[in-house]
């Protein structure tokens, strides 16, 4: 393939957004505020789900893990953006140089965004999948679905899924 070094630094780049994203997803969110009752300070950490703010109480032996999991989320949340930054720069870099360099890196952001997905969306996407292909009187074969289900459970990514049944259909060219 043409390009190929700037295609396996794109890999390169989006396989560490992936690990740095899902870490993220299990580190404490919001801030801490600090509040006086009776002269007696209590920590809650503090943050806004669905427009409204919600508070949790820190217990006291838990304030400095939590202090340092706010501070490692931002951290990899400044990481997040500079990786960000350099995968838009090869895609506008890949646009230009070859229709099947952005193509291929297209199909890689695709996939990686499908991995990226928590695991209840994963279910909620496989639920979708087979009210459409219900709606559509499309059947999934077995190898299909086998995949699909692995890509759920979080045991196998999704382009390779997906190239599994391109290369089934004779389509993996595309």
């Amino acid at each position: 393939m043409v390009h190929k070094e700037l295609y396996n630094q794109y890999v390169k780049l989006l396989s560490e957004k992936i690990k740095k994203t899902k870490n993220i997803s299990v580190i404490a969110e919001g801030y801490i505020s600090e509040k006086n009752i009776l002269n007696k300070k209590y920590y809650y950490l503090q943050k806004r789900i669905g427009g409204k703010l919600k508070s949790e109480y820190i217990k006291a032996d838990e304030l400095e893990s939590i202090r340092r999991q706010l501070a490692k989320r931002t951290k990899l949340t400044a990481k997040i953006a500079e990786l960000n930054d350099s995968l838009s720069k090869i895609e506008a870099a890949s646009f230009i140089l070859s229709e099947d360099l952005h193509h291929r890196i297209l199909l890689l952001k695709r996939s990686a965004e499908m991995d990226m997905l928590s695991t209840e969306n994963r279910k909620k996407v496989l639920n979708f999948t087979d009210a459409m292909t219900a709606l559509e009187g499309l059947p999934v074969s077995k190898e299909t679905r086998s995949s699909l289900e692995q890509w759920a459970e979080g045991k196998q990514n999704f382009l390779e899924g997906y190239m599994q049944t391109l290369t089934k259909y004779n389509m993996n060219e595309v």
